[in-house]
C-alpha cells in the first residue's frame, strides 16, 4: 500500500475515533431515557457505524490484505535448502521422503502464520 493511502487511512481511523467519542458524550446527556429512546437508538447505531469504519481502516493500514503465505513458505524453503547445501557440501544429493517433505511445509505453514498473527498489532477499542 503507498504511503498515501496509508495517511488517509489513518486519518479515516482517527475521524471514526473522534466521532465515536462526541456520539458517546451526548448519549450521556440525554437526561430522561424514557423520552428519548429512539435517540438513544440512533446514537448507538451511529456509535455502531463509526465503529465500523474505524475498524475498516484499521485494516486498511495494519493488516495486509493479501499476504501470500505459499510464495513466503517457497522463497524460506529455497533459502533453507540453500544454506544446508553450502554448509555440509559433502553431501552430493538431498533427497527426502514424502513425509519428510510434507511435515516440514506443514510446519514452514504453522510457523509462517503463527508469525503473522503474532505481529498483527491489536485494534485499540474505545
Amino acid at each position: 500500500m503507498e504511503v498515501s493511502s496509508i495517511k488517509f487511512w489513518q486519518a479515516h481511523q482517527l475521524l471514526a475515533e473522534s466521532a465515536i467519542h462526541e456520539l458517546e458524550a451526548l448519549k450521556k446527556h440525554i437526561c430522561t431515557p424514557d423520552d428519548f429512546d429512539s435517540d438513544r437508538s440512533e446514537i448507538d447505531q451511529a456509535i455502531k457505524s463509526a465503529s465500523d469504519q474505524r475498524d475498516l481502516a484499521y485494516d486498511m493500514v495494519y493488516i495486509p490484505t493479501q499476504i501470500d503465505v505459499d510464495r513466503i513458505i517457497e522463497i524460506a524453503d529455497e533459502l533453507f535448502w540453500h544454506t544446508v547445501a553450502s554448509e555440509l557440501p559433502q553431501f552430493k544429493t538431498g533427497d527426502m521422503l514424502p513425509d519428510q517433505c510434507n511435515a516440514l511445509r506443514v510446519a514452514m505453514q504453522s510457523a509462517v502464520s503463527g508469525w503473522i498473527k503474532n505481529n498483527t498489532p491489536e485494534r485499540v477499542k474505545a
